[in-house]
Protein backbone atom coordinates (compact mmCIF):
# COMPACT_ATOMS: atom_id res chain seq x y z
CA UNK A 1 0.00 0.00 0.00
CA UNK A 2 1.25 3.58 -0.85
CA UNK A 3 2.02 5.87 1.83
CA UNK A 4 -0.63 8.35 0.36
CA UNK A 5 -3.14 5.52 0.65
CA UNK A 6 -2.51 4.79 3.94
CA UNK A 7 -2.66 8.54 4.88
CA UNK A 8 -5.55 9.45 3.45
CA UNK A 9 -7.05 6.27 4.54
CA UNK A 10 -5.79 7.47 8.79
CA UNK A 11 -7.53 10.96 7.93
CA UNK A 12 -11.07 9.22 6.84
CA UNK A 13 -10.93 7.45 10.20
CA UNK A 14 -9.53 10.64 11.72
CA UNK A 15 -12.92 12.49 10.63
CA UNK A 16 -14.88 9.86 12.05
CA UNK A 17 -13.67 9.69 15.63
CA UNK A 18 -13.78 13.54 15.07
CA UNK A 19 -17.72 13.66 14.51
CA UNK A 20 -18.52 10.71 17.62
CA UNK A 21 -16.17 12.53 19.58
CA UNK A 22 -18.45 16.02 19.04
CA UNK A 23 -21.57 13.50 20.61
CA UNK A 24 -19.63 13.65 23.67
CA UNK A 25 -21.72 16.23 26.11
CA UNK A 26 -24.54 14.46 24.85
CA UNK A 27 -23.73 10.95 26.48
CA UNK A 28 -21.96 11.18 30.07
CA UNK A 29 -24.00 8.93 31.33
CA UNK A 30 -22.42 5.91 32.29
CA UNK A 31 -23.47 2.67 31.21
CA UNK A 32 -22.38 -1.32 31.24
CA UNK A 33 -19.53 -2.46 29.08
CA UNK A 34 -20.89 -4.91 26.65
CA UNK A 35 -17.91 -6.73 26.85
CA UNK A 36 -17.31 -6.58 30.64
CA UNK A 37 -21.00 -6.23 32.15
CA UNK A 38 -19.39 -5.64 35.48
CA UNK A 39 -18.17 -2.42 34.42
CA UNK A 40 -19.41 0.39 33.42
CA UNK A 41 -18.14 3.26 30.83
CA UNK A 42 -19.66 6.82 29.52
CA UNK A 43 -22.08 6.00 26.98
CA UNK A 44 -19.46 8.42 24.68
CA UNK A 45 -16.76 5.93 24.96
CA UNK A 46 -19.20 3.12 23.93
CA UNK A 47 -20.67 5.21 20.98
CA UNK A 48 -17.16 6.18 19.66
CA UNK A 49 -16.33 2.90 19.30
CA UNK A 50 -19.05 1.78 18.02
CA UNK A 51 -18.30 4.31 15.34
CA UNK A 52 -14.88 3.42 14.75
CA UNK A 53 -15.86 -0.74 14.80
CA UNK A 54 -18.45 0.26 11.56
CA UNK A 55 -15.89 2.31 9.61
CA UNK A 56 -13.05 -0.51 10.16
CA UNK A 57 -15.86 -2.76 9.12
CA UNK A 58 -16.98 -0.93 5.74
CA UNK A 59 -13.38 -0.70 4.73
CA UNK A 60 -12.39 -4.02 5.31
CA UNK A 61 -15.21 -5.45 3.92
CA UNK A 62 -13.78 -3.05 1.02
CA UNK A 63 -10.73 -4.74 0.72
CA UNK A 64 -12.51 -8.40 0.96
CA UNK A 65 -10.90 -8.79 4.73
CA UNK A 66 -13.98 -10.58 7.15
CA UNK A 67 -15.31 -8.37 9.63
CA UNK A 68 -13.33 -7.21 12.60
CA UNK A 69 -14.53 -8.19 16.30
CA UNK A 70 -15.45 -5.16 18.39
CA UNK A 71 -12.40 -6.45 20.95
CA UNK A 72 -10.34 -5.36 18.34
CA UNK A 73 -11.64 -2.14 18.50
CA UNK A 74 -11.57 -1.78 22.24
CA UNK A 75 -7.91 -2.90 21.53
CA UNK A 76 -6.58 -0.08 19.82
CA UNK A 77 -9.09 2.29 22.12
CA UNK A 78 -7.14 0.90 25.15
CA UNK A 79 -3.39 1.25 23.51
CA UNK A 80 -4.36 5.10 22.85
CA UNK A 81 -5.76 5.61 26.23
CA UNK A 82 -3.76 7.86 28.39
CA UNK A 83 -1.49 9.31 25.71
CA UNK A 84 -1.57 12.77 25.12
CA UNK A 85 -2.73 12.55 21.52
CA UNK A 86 -5.01 9.70 22.08
CA UNK A 87 -7.31 11.66 19.19
CA UNK A 88 -4.85 10.65 17.12
CA UNK A 89 -3.49 7.60 17.98
CA UNK A 90 -7.29 5.73 18.30
CA UNK A 91 -7.89 6.58 14.52
CA UNK A 92 -4.72 5.35 13.43
CA UNK A 93 -4.54 2.15 15.29
CA UNK A 94 -8.17 0.98 14.03
CA UNK A 95 -7.02 2.36 10.21
CA UNK A 96 -4.43 -0.67 11.26
CA UNK A 97 -7.29 -2.93 12.05
CA UNK A 98 -8.84 -2.15 8.91
CA UNK A 99 -5.97 -3.18 6.84
CA UNK A 100 -5.46 -6.17 8.36
CA UNK A 101 -3.07 -5.40 10.81
CA UNK A 102 -1.94 -5.67 14.66
CA UNK A 103 -2.11 -1.88 16.29
CA UNK A 104 0.91 -1.77 17.83
CA UNK A 105 2.11 1.24 20.09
Amino acid sequence: MAIGERLDLIKSFQGVFDAAAKERKKRQEMVPDPLEPDWKVFGWQLHEREQMHAAVNAERARRGLPPADITAIRRADGLAAGHVDYATKFPLYCAEVALGETPRP
